[in-house]
């Protein structure tokens, strides 16, 4: 409720009193409020209420994981005390220690809020490059940027108030409309090459400085992360790529002549897939550069521009006016050879372990010598925003006990309860919709045809707009399925005494260039 109200109020007090009208007056938390404020507005200073807050507040009272009303009642005293300027807000709340991490983010969301994009230090925008870095079962929307989300929710706005979206903001790909919006694109220059990317008037600028002839810097875009790039990994990081195999990006550039670039795509512990050096031309110009999409398990981890100087310069600039992509996606995965990341412990000071390029629900999963194997776990590759045209899956399904339980097939995956499936369990072969914890479809299929040992065959492909699955050579009657539902990741799972293990999988995916359709 604060956030919402920060948005049209511009008195912090007017804000707080305001949204201690939505819970319940005798409440514990509008009570915290209440005793802070009243603090406040008998003139103690900030030394002073945050002692009392302390010692009244302090987590010894208020047992649990996460201390709510502590936490409350020093982000009310910071809010009070800060005069409503942002740093010197944040500032007295991370000096007053305990959950800084939550206790920030809240503020900084309201205060945010308040004071709009002006009111907040550059030094405090910069150094986050427009990333956002999430954790959910949806590893390629845990790979975000901060305009990005701004954007769609935007968007989201105007839809609820009966606003139409200019068609600036509606253009797809990355753009560079929104102030700080880098779209996580960073420069690592070295000391010969001084490279610094900028928004100005709605494209990235990249000034280059003390430039020596033949001396190479870098512009790019993070497209996977890998354990050694994240600091803090205790809430279970899990990331799909956001570029694969298979996808064409176009650049549209322009700039000085006497600039050297060169596309590039990184794969992870992989080689470095160029184009062509180009010299730049002062109107803008599409280059195009192509991912091979013919080797095992690649991972794209980075993709962006090599820079070079024909000549020394200085205070000179290029222009990344959008970059575009076709969204195809092609994965080609022999799980074998496929490495598992070490992530450290998590929240709770468990070991913590991702399969490269996916995303576990649970830590039933593992890399063995003869493939992925699959116990009491969800595995999600692909990508939450694709739509998939063809899969293959060779995998066996193996049998732990008596007692039930079987393997599913997911497509069309959308959350961890929204997806469609093929599930093969003792009772035979079942075509099954969740949508939501309680609702779940089962519709029964033909009786499947496993080999000897077990072994299955699933080719997944789209003709003519909808989804055909075929066990073996032999094609599985589906009911339809709508164009709104037809999008999403592909997964594997195993439940009860199934026991799946996945030789190879291979993916065709179309993907559009953002989240929006999926909101």
């Amino acid at each position: 409720a604060a956030i919402a109200l920060a948005y049209t109020c511009r008195d912090i007090r007017e804000v707080l009193h305001r949204a201690l009208s939505y819970i319940p007056a005798e409440s514990g938390y509008a009570r915290c409020v209440q005793d802070v404020t009243a603090l406040w507005e008998q003139g103690l200073s900030w030394e002073a209420c945050l002692s009392t807050v302390l010692e009244r507040y302090d987590y010894s009272k208020y047992p649990g994981m996460c201390h709510i009303i502590p936490n409350t009642a020093i982000m009310i005293a910071a809010m009070l005390y800060g005069g409503q300027d942002f740093s010197k807000t944040l500032c007295l709340l991370c000096e007053a220690g305990w959950d800084t991490d939550c206790t920030l983010g809240n503020v900084g969301s309201i205060l945010g809020a308040l004071v709009g994009l002006e009111g907040i230090p550059p030094h405090l925008i910069e150094p986050l490059e427009d990333r956002i870095l999430a954790s959910s079962c949806m590893g390629s929307m845990n790979l975000d940027t901060i305009s990005g989300s701004a954007l769609r929710f935007a968007k989201l706005g105007a839809r609820l108030a009966g606003m139409a979206v200019p068609p600036a903001y509606q253009a797809s790909g990355w753009r560079f409309r929104v102030p700080y919006g880098t779209q996580g694109f960073v420069a690592r220059p070295n000391r010969y090459c001084e490279l610094r990317p900028l928004v100005r008037d709605g494209a990235l600028q990249i000034i280059v400085n003390q430039a020596f002839p033949h001396q190479v810097g870098r512009v790019f875009h993070k497209t996977y992360f890998t354990p050694g790039e994240v600091y803090d990994a205790r809430y279970q990081p899990s990331f799909s790529p956001t570029v694969y195999p298979g996808a064409t990006l176009t650049f549209t550039l322009s700039g000085p002549e006497n600039l050297l670039l060169q596309l590039y795509a990184q794969e992870v512990d992989g080689p470095r897939h160029t184009g062509p050096a180009f010299a730049l031309t002062a109107e803008p110009r599409d280059y195009p550069l192509t991912i091979p999409d013919g080797r095992d398990n690649a991972v794209i981890g980075e993709i962006g521009l090599l820079v070079e100087a024909a000549e020394r310069m200085s205070h000179q600039r290029f222009t990344l006016h959008a970059l575009t992509t076709d969204g195809r996606v092609r994965q080609q995965i022999s799980w074998p050879g496929v490495p598992l990341e070490d992530w450290g412990l998590d929240f709770g000071g468990s070991p913590w372990t991702a399969i490269r390029g996916c995303t576990t629900y649970a830590a039933g999963a593992a890399i063995t010598p003869e493939g992925l194997e699959i116990r009491d776990d969800f595995v999600i590759f692909s990508d939450a925003a694709a739509s998939l045209q063809r899969a293959e899956v060779t995998a066996q399904l193996q049998w732990d006990g008596d007692g039930p339980g079987g393997v599913e097939v997911r497509f069309h995956i959308r959350s961890a309860v929204s997806y469609f499936a093929l599930r093969f369990d003792r009772d035979g072969c079942f075509f099954c919709r969740r949508a939501g914890l309680r609702h779940l479809e089962r519709l029964p299929l033909p009786a499947p045809g496993f080999e000897a040992n077990g072994k299955l065959r699933l080719t997944f492909c789209r003709k003519n707009g909808s989804m055909c699955i075929y066990l073996s050579d032999v094609c599985l009657p589906l009911p339809p399925i709508s164009q709104a539902e037809a999008f999403g990741a592909f997964g594997l799972a195993a439940d009860g005494c199934a026991r799946l293990l996945v030789l190879r999988t291979e993916l065709e995916c179309d993907r559009p260039s953002s989240f929006d359709h999926i909101f």
